[in-house]
């Protein structure tokens, strides 16, 4: 195995995210010609080809925190305000996917090794109730992760019927979550559990109305670097806290985060309901691992 593989190019494109705001796809290339490629959401496109191409090439695509800590040094700002986290967040992505096909092995086990080996259990956004907060399920009586997606799904279809049988006009929300006015008699968790009854998996899925207590909510695109991230989630476990990793607001069909996930073994993943390419890209990538 090569201890250094340069990188030969970086080239940085404007996309859209999954709301059509500005997105950036990031590919890193090497010397052998192993490509990486990432995108992610961001605020902030402007002028990054000049500043991080050529500070890039010729670095060794092994040297992930080099790498991530030369961005920051580039960045300069407490806020990640300059590159933009989401920036930062492709960039260093895509060097780690170029370093994985390189050994032509998953990013999961590129940056987790043989530790990175607990597929996360689905937090899925359901339902809005009527102060604006998220009702979610997290299906973790259920065994295997197709088996867990594929209960979310039926929950959503399901939860749908029951609204339209009710009368009650809905809906969808910024993350496909559920919104319908439940000023009467009908309140959003009942039906939810009814939902849930009626898929038959009543005492297999949970219901969240709040976050688990000594839990905390880490968006990596938000972060900035795969570095950092990493970073950001064992800090957390240090301090006995459980790590959710969440889909940011400005998220794209990207499904590097699924990867990351099982490297460092996260618990849960928080979505939206499961819809778009932008979640179900994450569910597919982890039941391919």
């Amino acid at each position: 195995m090569r201890n250094f593989v340069g990188i030969d190019s970086v080239s940085v494109r404007e996309v859209f995210d999954a709301e059509g705001n500005p997105a950036i796809r990031v590919q890193v290339v090497t010397e052998f010609d192993d490509v990486g490629t990432a995108i992610s959401g961001t605020q902030t496109c402007k002028n990054i080809p000049e500043v991080i191409t050529e500070k890039m090439r010729g670095k060794n695509i092994f040297a992930q925190r080099e790498i991530d800590n030369m961005l920051i040094e580039l960045d300069g700002t407490e806020d990640k305000s300059r590159l933009g986290a989401g920036t930062m967040f492709a960039v260093s992505s895509a060097v780690a996917r170029a370093a994985a096909n390189h050994l032509d092995i998953p990013v999961s086990v590129y940056l987790g090794g043989i530790s990175g080996s607990t597929i996360p259990c689905p937090m899925m956004s359901m339902l809005m109730d009527q102060s604006g907060g998220e009702i979610l399920i997290v299906p973790d009586g259920i065994i295997g992760i197709k088996e867990r997606v594929k209960a979310c799904v039926e929950v959503y279809r399901t939860l749908q019927i029951l609204l339209k049988n009710r009368g009650l006009v809905f809906c969808q929300g910024r993350e496909g979550e559920l919104i319908a006015d439940f000023s009467g008699k009908d309140k959003p968790i009942e039906i939810l559990k009814e939902a849930i009854l009626a898929v038959g998996y009543q005492e297999k899925i949970q219901i969240y109305s709040h976050m688990p207590e000594n839990s905390i909510v880490i968006r990596p695109n938000e972060i900035g670097t795969v570095t950092e991230s990493i970073h950001a989630i064992r800090t957390a476990k240090q301090q006995g806290m459980i790590p959710i990793v969440a889909l940011s607001s400005h998220e794209t069909e990207d499904s590097f985060l699924a990867d990351l996930c099982v490297a460092i073994n996260v618990k849960f993943i928080k979505t939206g309901a499961p819809v778009g390419s932008e979640v179900m890209s994450k569910w597919n990538e982890l039941c391919a691992l």
